[in-house]
């Protein structure tokens, strides 16, 4: 009996020893991509949210994705580097590699951002980049400093 018993140990360490070296992904982090990050700014590249006279409400904008027709950001905060408020959002993936979303300011006031993206595969996981931004059909840059796109009303 004490054999057997020695002998199913070893059989129970080998087959986790096994399965460990298969999952090669299983200590790996997939990238995350950064959001849409976006600031609303006058052509004077003043923050229109924030500041003592703001042009829109925070709580009041909203970003839609077409495919979902659902409320999009997630996070608004303060941002030192900007002087303004960034907005961080994210928009559904679909098969296309792009999303229309309209940008609601106000009640009378509605913009459209398009968002192209890319997927990208590896072994143990994949993930998408953006990599093209056009509001109001005008191109957009990221800021190298914040990854955000400066959207200009």
């Amino acid at each position: 009996m004490k054999i057997q018993i020695s002998n199913l140990f070893k059989l129970i360490a080998i087959v986790l020893i096994l399965q460990g070296c298969d999952d090669e992904c299983s200590d790996v982090d997939p990238f995350q991509p950064l959001p849409i990050r976006f600031e609303i700014v006058n052509e004077s590249g003043e923050d229109l949210v924030s500041g003592p006279n703001p042009r829109y409400s925070v709580d009041s904008i909203q970003l839609i994705d077409t495919d979902k027709t659902s409320q999009i950001i997630y996070s608004r905060e303060y941002n030192e580097i900007l002087k303004g408020i960034l907005f961080q959002a994210d928009c559904a993936i679909n098969n296309s590699g792009s999303s229309q979303l309209y940008l609601h300011l106000n009640q009378n006031d509605t913009d459209t951002l398009l968002v192209s993206y890319q997927k990208n595969e590896s072994k143990c996981f994949t993930t998408y980049s953006y990599t093209y931004f056009s509001f109001n059909g005008k191109e957009l840059l990221r800021s190298a400093e914040t990854g955000a796109i400066t959207l200009v009303k």
